[in-house]
């Protein structure tokens, strides 16, 4: 694990003030590059916690390199897994003290840690860019919504075509190119909302049909039909499957 340097504080809050002002007038800069020389740089191996849910919020994150899961445990003491996130996806951000979530690598993974403090002075120093940071936050909330339509109105093929056709396209996987998912299985069916039997039952349709092919190496597949799969995604049913 390392990390940079972190302004607090007052420093902190006049430094983001004055380089916001100063990029802008130079021609512009993006948030990533403003929050970058405030960033506290950390690396996880596979499978370690990032922030456990309950935890004290006090900082945001940026997934640098690497994949990232996003779970909460519910009251019966079953995982739901909430998100998956790739690299340039922002998480962390709290409505409340109290971490809602856990944060978990899937591999080895590099982020950059951000304090919360850091919003409300980029916020002061330049509007322009707080609308930026806020587009980040409100693709992600969508992102989310359409997960949360997927579990409540997709049908298991559905869920599993959307999910390895989103894959695909973050990874820019182009058909006759191997898809890798750095998953297990389970974590696969927790995603979806679906038993390991059942995502293998679908996957088993999927590669009937010739959309994909499955590799004997775990998690690794090969995209035939991109265009199909994403038919599937949106109606199964029309595409011919009962």
């Amino acid at each position: 694990m390392f990390q940079s340097r972190v302004g607090t504080g007052y420093d902190l809050a006049d430094q983001l003030s004055h380089k916001a002002q100063k990029t802008h007038a130079d021609g512009g800069t993006t948030i990533l590059a403003l929050l970058g020389s405030h960033a506290t740089n950390l690396a996880y191996d596979r499978h370690k916690i990032i922030f456990r849910q309950g935890d004290r919020a006090s900082h945001f994150y940026r997934l640098v390199n690497g994949m990232v899961l996003l779970s909460k445990l519910r009251l019966n003491g079953r995982r739901q897994i909430v998100r998956l996130l790739l690299p340039g996806d922002l998480f962390g951000f709290e409505a409340s003290e109290q971490r809602s979530l856990t944060a978990e690598s899937l591999n080895n993974t590099a982020v950059a840690q951000y304090p919360y403090e850091v919003v409300d002075q980029i916020g002061d120093g330049s509007p322009a860019l707080y609308r930026e940071l806020m587009g980040f936050l409100r693709r992600q909330l969508s992102s989310t919504q359409e997960h949360a339509v997927m579990l409540g109105r997709q049908t298991a093929l559905e869920r599993v075509a959307a999910f390895l056709h989103w894959f695909a396209k973050r990874k820019n996987i182009n058909n006759g190119e191997i898809l890798t998912l750095p998953i297990r299985r389970r974590d696969f069916a927790d995603y979806l909302g679906l038993s390991v039997e059942t995502v293998s039952r679908m996957l088993t349709k999927l590669k009937e049909a010739g959309l994909i092919a499955v590799l004997k190496d775990h998690g690794k597949f090969i995209i035939c039909d991109i265009v199909s799969l994403e038919d599937v995604m949106l109606d199964a049913k029309a595409y011919g499957f009962s």
